[in-house]
């Protein structure tokens, strides 16, 4: 009769149990950090520098020559500020999001020149 070596290491089982003791501790830490204030904060900054591009890729191509002032309430509120500035032949535009209590949250600028005659 021959006997077996003593074994060593994690059975089938007690894998199983220690991936599904982790996943209870980490999957509600995961979805914390996602929802979490630092997240929203750098999804508001995303949508709203890309709602301003947007907004300052109109006025360049239609060559608006007055300051502008455009809310949105979808899918959040923004207030977008376009301000426009002239100096000779060149024109700036100098856009900025503001959120709900008014604090900017993406500033951007474009310009152009005035077409050769």
């Amino acid at each position: 009769m021959t006997k077996y070596p003593a074994a060593r290491g994690f059975s089938l089982m007690e894998t199983l149990i220690a991936m599904a003791f982790a996943a209870t501790i980490l999957l509600p830490a995961c979805f914390w950090l996602y929802h979490s204030r630092a997240s929203q904060a750098a999804w508001d900054k995303f949508r709203a520098t890309q709602a301003l591009e947007s907004e300052l890729n109109r006025a360049v191509l239609l060559r608006w020559d007055h300051d502008a002032i455009r809310e949105t309430s979808s899918p959040f509120y923004l207030k977008l500020v376009l301000h426009i500035e002239r100096n000779a032949d060149e024109t700036r535009i100098l856009g900025q999001a503001l959120d709900r209590q008014g604090r900017p949250l993406a500033e951007l600028k474009a310009g152009y020149f005035a077409e050769a005659p």
